[in-house]
């Protein structure tokens, strides 16, 4: 199964690695959505991340409002997270309270029970986005898969016709490497760097006034766009 990802991901544009990334997001936020909204180790973790990072919070609402024309679910988690903040903020209130009263006043020294650590207090903000934990653990895991397929000459041809990879996950696979696996896709990303700074430099070229007649081909139209994806990584968003 993890080849048909990895050969599938070396089909489509763009960074592979980015690609089954996306994937991997976007079949937990479905599953979250289709089944988990309710499950009990998943609240938790929604609760001690405050919910999900703005990019997979915005990307649930948009998932659920695309495959059920609704926000039930999404609803049911953040109204659990908001009951969670407004008990933390209430702890808050209560401790500011108490702790601007005189010396001698008795509540100063006998807390009220909503001074108490809350089961708010004790999960909110202790970890991350849990779909950033689930994209992060496919790039790496399958980063180490690539490196163990690229010593096979069918997956170095694949890979060769592939977009190839990211800055990013470039980076992360190197780190995985044996040495001449890492000589290898040096080389390769090496040229298909030079491609790019081609094209982009075209693009500039003709953007001049003198050189306004020629036209423009769409890997110079695109190559500025190109620039960025392997900088940065690719657009986030649907796979």
């Amino acid at each position: 199964m993890f080849d048909v990802y990895l050969k599938n991901a070396f089909c489509e544009p763009g960074c592979p690695i980015c690609r089954i990334r996306r994937q991997a997001v976007d079949r937990y936020i479905f599953r979250t959505l289709w089944e988990n909204v309710n499950d009990i180790t998943f609240r938790r973790r929604f609760l001690a991340a405050e919910g999900l990072c703005p990019d997979h919070a915005w990307q649930l609402q948009n998932t659920e409002f695309r495959h059920w024309q609704d926000g039930f679910k999404t609803g049911i988690l953040y109204e659990s997270l908001l009951v969670a903040v407004r008990r933390q903020l209430a702890h808050e209130s209560d401790t500011d309270r108490r702790q601007s009263l005189p010396w001698w006043h008795l509540s100063r020294w006998w807390p009220s029970p909503a001074s108490h650590k809350s089961l708010a207090a004790a999960l909110l903000g202790t970890d991350a986005c849990p779909v950033c934990q689930i994209g992060a653990f496919n790039e790496s895991f399958y980063a180490r898969e690539l490196v163990g397929k690229l010593v096979e000459p069918a997956w170095q041809t694949a890979y060769a016709h592939s977009d190839g990879l990211c800055l990013p996950h470039l980076r992360l696979t190197l780190n995985k490497c044996d040495p001449e696996s890492r000589r290898r896709l040096l080389a390769e990303t090496d040229a298909r760097l030079q491609t790019l700074q081609d094209d982009l430099s075209e693009y500039k070229r003709k953007h001049a006034w003198k050189y306004r007649h020629e036209s423009v081909s769409e890997a110079e139209r695109q190559s500025w766009i190109r620039a960025v994806a392997w900088l940065r990584g690719e657009k986030p968003g649907e796979a």
